[in-house]
Parts: structure tokens; sequence; C-alpha cells
């Protein structure tokens, strides 16, 4: 049985702001990537210029990965409730 003490959820605690620290960096790549892919995007529908396979395949690369760090900071969080309430 795990204790539920103050230096457990305090654990805890750091635990969350770890994950949720590291999702909102991935998310700001995926922000930063974006206007990017859009521009090259709408040059290639517009004026034919070159696909932009490369930038697409980064930003989902990129997407998958804060997908699965928040899905992480999810779980940490919940873990975070039932050991401060229960």
């Amino acid at each position: 049985m795990r204790p539920t003490d103050g230096d457990h959820a305090d654990s805890i605690d750091i635990r969350v702001h770890s994950a949720f620290n590291t999702w909102d960096l991935c998310h700001c790549a995926v922000r930063d990537l974006r206007p990017g892919y859009d521009r090259a995007l709408r040059h290639h529908e517009q004026e034919g210029g070159p696909e932009p396979i490369e930038l697409r395949t980064r930003l989902r690369a990129t997407q998958d990965e804060c997908d699965g760090l928040f899905f992480r900071f999810l779980k940490v969080a919940e873990e975070r409730s039932r050991a401060r309430y229960i």
C-alpha cells in the first residue's frame, strides 16, 4: 500500500509539473512548425510549388509525440488526485 503522506504527494506534484512542462515544450514545437507548414502547403496548392512532405511528416511526428506526453500528464494528474483525496 502506498503512503498518502505529504512527501509522497509532493513527489507526485513534482511529477505532474514535470509532465506538464514536457508536454508544454512539445506543444510549443508543434505551434512553431504549424505556420511554416501552412505557408508551404498554400504555396503548393496555389502556385504549384513542391508538396511539403518533409514538413508534414515532421509536424505529424511532433504532434504524435505531443499527444503521448499529454496522456502521460493526464495519467500522472489522475494519480495525484487519487493520492490527495483518498
